[in-house]
């Protein structure tokens, strides 16, 4: 192997520790934003009768964010917003395990092969 394919598999190892970090980090936050979710959501499970039916639909007694609070009431916030925040993570986590791997399969298998030799 020469030193420009030694150079170039150093730099495919790095580019896949790279990646496997920001794999990790991205489950690291869906999991952190997934345990808060979880317990507030049995914790405040619990809404105004009062609302309307559109309302209860749109809004969710355990979302926190965006929610509205006062001495005798809590109304969650968006549903959609909560659900947006738990799971944009997910493509992070997905992305940065392919890159990782094809940039550790690149490193490993294809940058090791001997060039082939052209025959006339």
């Amino acid at each position: 192997m020469d030193v420009l394919q030694a150079a170039k598999a150093r730099a495919e190892h790095r580019l896949a520790a790279f990646y496997l970090v920001a794999a990790i980090t991205a489950a690291i936050g869906l999991i952190c934003t997934a345990v808060v979710f979880g317990y507030w959501h049995f914790t405040l499970d619990v809404c105004d009768g009062h609302a309307t039916q559109q309302d209860k639909e749109k809004r969710h007694c355990g979302c926190l964010l965006f929610a509205q609070s006062s001495y005798r009431l809590f109304i969650g916030g968006d549903t959609t917003v909560c659900h947006f925040v738990e799971f944009s993570c997910v493509p992070g986590v997905v992305v940065g395990l392919l890159m990782a791997f094809l940039h550790w399969y690149r490193a490993s298998f294809v940058l090791r092969r001997p060039p082939k030799t052209k025959r006339c």
